[in-house]
């Protein structure tokens, strides 16, 4: 069988068996029946052109693609404002990682006060209970 590296051969034979060419053979053909098929692709929208009688796919014609809808001054737009945005996460983090000491102090501060104001026992260590 004769394979393009561009075409999805699984994909070929699902189209192959949906469309009902499973017979390949000329046995039951007329003179009338072609001897290619050509199928768009649901995947890639693709033309693919099947011969019948070798049971391969002899052509790949790839889908048209989209040309981008942005043009130039929109593009750079949008990389200014996705720079912009980076430049404030930025500024946003670095300003909490500053403040991040002063949290944790505070914290510390906190737990030492509500430390020294309990009074009750310490809780038995391991090693004591064994």
């Amino acid at each position: 069988m004769v394979t393009y590296p561009l075409v999805n051969q699984s994909c070929v034979w699902e189209i192959v068996e949906a469309t009902g060419f499973l017979d390949f053979g000329c046995g039951g053909c007329t003179m009338d029946t072609p001897s290619t098929i050509d199928i768009i692709c649901p995947c890639c929208q693709a033309r693919l052109t099947i011969d019948l009688g070798l049971n391969a796919v002899i052509h790949h014609e790839p889908a048209a693609k989209a040309t981008p809808s942005m043009d130039l001054q929109a593009a750079l737009g949008a990389l200014k404002s996705q720079a912009n945005r980076r430049e404030a996460q930025f500024q946003q983090a670095l300003v909490a990682e500053r403040e991040k000491g002063k949290v944790l102090e505070r914290k510390f501060e906190e737990f030492l006060k509500k430390a020294k104001e309990d009074r009750s026992p310490p809780s038995p260590r391991p090693i004591d209970l064994a």
